[in-house]
């Protein structure tokens, strides 16, 4: 449970615009229903999950509707208890800023760098010539920041961030540990038994308020630019090949990738593991399912799943269709026999 802050309960539902039930507990944290504790509040999504006789209690409940019988907790009723929840994590985990400026010792920073104040500069950090680097920033500890990089206002890098030169990125971003941005983008020509590199002289822009997660890999463009929407949030390993363009709020779950020259529209949703081929257009608020390979154009709004990638209704009746092979060869074999022995 959360240690240092608290909240009374009624102030808890103002927060996340729900309406209070029962007593008004002081909370000093939140916790899980499979762990629960008083002093804490937990949330209810579906109701038949939760069972109103177990002990201990959580002093608060953030619920869809009212349950019954728990006349000594505290219940928030709102529409979404999943958001409400959120919402009042930040309460208690509100986002860290950098309230003094800090260079340590052992940081290497080029002096025509440019870097807003207040900022933090970790240890073993490196920020090369021509650096602009936003106030409220944070580099943490053994980061590289290239030539030329611009990164904006209240930013988070995390520990062994590589962002190469040219790269600009946006306000209030996070980049998880191990991300490279600006790598080279995978480039090549057949010239009989040679293989020739192309020049990989773009860049790539991110946008505002961008979540990268850990290990991640962004290349820079060929020509022109790579581009990740505002509000894009892209979990741990996944490849961004290069002039991918990736809209606004898209959500890209972890080991996805993206070969070159592929766009995707805002909005987008991707499970794991989704693999986008190189030019391939993919629309508004369109969804790729888990392990889709996606070869041919999405249109806006559209669900695929399998591979190669389908209409999502299509690849289940596809997949019904290949569980009942067995049995349809075996009746085919069956009809073969009959044939045989009758002639």
């Amino acid at each position: 449970m959360t240690e240092g802050r608290d909240i009374r309960l009624s102030k808890a539902a103002k927060l996340v615009g729900g309406e209070l039930h029962g007593p008004d507990a002081t909370v000093y944290g939140f916790c899980s229903l499979d762990v629960p504790h008083p002093g804490a509040v937990a949330f209810v999504e579906r109701l038949g999950r939760f069972d109103p006789a177990a002990e201990p209690r959580p002093s608060g409940l953030i619920v869809p509707r009212l349950i019954d019988g728990l006349d000594g907790t505290g219940q928030i009723v709102v529409k979404n208890p999943r958001l409400a929840f959120v919402r009042l994590m930040q309460f208690f985990h509100p986002a860290a800023r950098v309230e003094d400026d800090f260079r340590h010792a052992s940081a290497v920073i080029a002096t025509d760098a440019v870097i807003g104040e207040p900022s933090h500069i970790g240890p073993g950090c490196v920020i090369e010539p021509g650096a602009v680097i936003g106030a409220g920033t944070r580099i943490s500890a053994q980061a590289y920041i290239g030539e030329d990089v611009r990164i904006g206002e209240e930013c988070l890098l995390h520990p062994g961030v590589k962002i190469l030169h040219g790269v600009q990125i946006g306000d209030r971003c996070i980049i998880g540990a191990g991300t490279v941005i600006g790598s080279d983008g995978f480039g090549f020509v057949a010239d009989g038994e040679e293989i020739l590199k192309v020049p990989q002289v773009g860049t790539v822009l991110i946008g505002n308020d961008v979540e990268i997660g850990a290990n991640c890999s962004i290349d820079r463009a060929a020509l022109d630019a790579t581009l990740i929407g505002d509000m894009t949030k892209i979990d741990n390993l996944v490849q961004v090949g290069h002039n991918v363009r990736i809209g606004r709020r898209v959500r890209i779950a972890a080991q996805c990738g993206f070969a070159g020259g592929a766009s995707v529209g805002d909005d987008a949703l991707f499970a794991g593991q989704v693999g986008v081929a190189p030019a391939v257009n993919i629309g508004n608020r369109a969804m790729a399912g888990a392990q889709a390979g996606v070869t041919h154009a999405v249109y806006d709004g559209q669900v695929v799943s399998g591979y190669p990638a389908r209409e999502h209704r299509r690849q289940l009746m596809v997949e019904a269709a290949c569980n009942r092979l067995p049995e349809l060869i075996k009746k085919f074999e069956r009809l073969i026999d009959e044939k045989g022995s009758g002639e």
